[in-house]
């Protein structure tokens, strides 16, 4: 999460620990912590973190859902910096409104391969074509992660609200419900994936392929095929997966078309906190082939592969 309005009495940090009261567990910047302690029936913050700032962002773990209201002046966009350096910054939003990537991240100087990711999005800067990817607009109240592959450090403002009349109208969602959802706030940590799917070798391009991560039977990350015009590899996945260090990861796909389902869990992928995996100009290779279909029985989904055999059919059973 972050704040896009300053106050000093009371301040930030002050309004957080009192409107989170005992549902509080943690708040975490990129820097420093604080946890939650109930001392003599009363709930405490102890830790390093000792204020929050408008140009950052922050995790807050909690006990339960609740909205959190901040009381403050509007920070005033165009005098707010800021900071980006090499590698991953936890970077606040100050605008009052929504505006698409592009538009908000106009004033970065970005190389291909960059990339700006929320808790349940993410996209990658391509020369060419600017931002692409599953988030498409930057929200109020939200925290974001930039990961930035230039030397040195820079800064930037947000734009003033005098775009905002010619911001274009978000995207028409997809008409196609995802078959598979993951509950993203288990998870503090994410890895990124820009994907194409290969089956029987051939490169995937409908938007009614979903593809998904899964960590045994527990679904980590799922999302559509994205149509992408003018590239090479014009339908991508932007999949954002979500886990603990060291989980072994692996893929199925769903054609929303046929109704068919595949798995591919013999090519296990490592969970690493924010790991980047493909771009759009070499996206990650996701395969599957006609041989790993999975099947319902009465008993739940059976999955036999390979094919063709060589050696050895293995017939999965869930």
């Amino acid at each position: 999460m972050s704040m896009n309005v300053e106050n000093d009495n009371p301040a930030l940090y002050s309004q957080f620990k009192e409107r989170i009261g005992d549902n509080g567990i943690s708040l975490k910047a990129q820097g420093a912590f604080a946890e939650a302690n109930n001392v003599g029936g009363e709930t405490k913050w102890f830790g390093t973190l000792q204020d929050m700032s408008v140009p950052e962002s922050y995790l807050a773990k909690v006990n339960n859902t609740q909205a959190l209201k901040v009381e403050g002046r509007p920070v005033d966009v165009l005098q707010t910096n800021i900071t980006i350096s090499n590698g991953w910054n936890w970077i606040g939003y100050t605008p009052q409104f929504s505006l698409p990537v592009n538009t908000e991240l106009a004033g970065i100087t970005a190389q291909s391969g960059d990339q700006i990711k929320a808790q349940n999005g993410f996209s990658l800067y391509d020369n060419n074509n600017g931002w692409i990817g599953s988030l498409t607009y930057m929200e109020p109240g939200k925290g974001y992660m930039y990961y930035s592959g230039a030397n040195g450090s820079s800064t930037f403002t947000y734009p003033s609200a005098t775009v905002r009349q010619n911001a274009r109208s978000r995207a028409v969602s997809s008409e196609v419900e995802a078959k598979w959802n993951c509950d993203f706030r288990r998870f503090v940590n994410s890895m990124t994936f820009t994907a194409i799917v290969l089956f029987d070798g051939v490169e995937l391009k409908s938007d009614y392929v979903e593809i998904a991560a899964f960590a045994g039977d527990d679904c980590r990350g799922s999302i559509l095929l994205s149509y992408i015009p003018d590239m090479e590899h014009d339908y991508l996945g932007f999949l954002m997966i979500y886990g603990e260090e060291g989980d072994k990861i692996h893929f199925r796909m769903y054609d929303h078309a046929t109704g068919k389902e595949y798995i591919n869990n013999t090519a296990l992928v490592t969970f690493r906190a924010n790991d980047i995996h493909g771009n759009v100009l070499n996206p990650y290779e996701v395969r599957f082939n006609s041989g790993t279909s999975i099947y319902e029985t009465s008993n739940g989904p059976v999955s036999i592969y390979p094919n063709p055999i060589t050696d050895i059919l293995s017939i999965n059973h869930q």
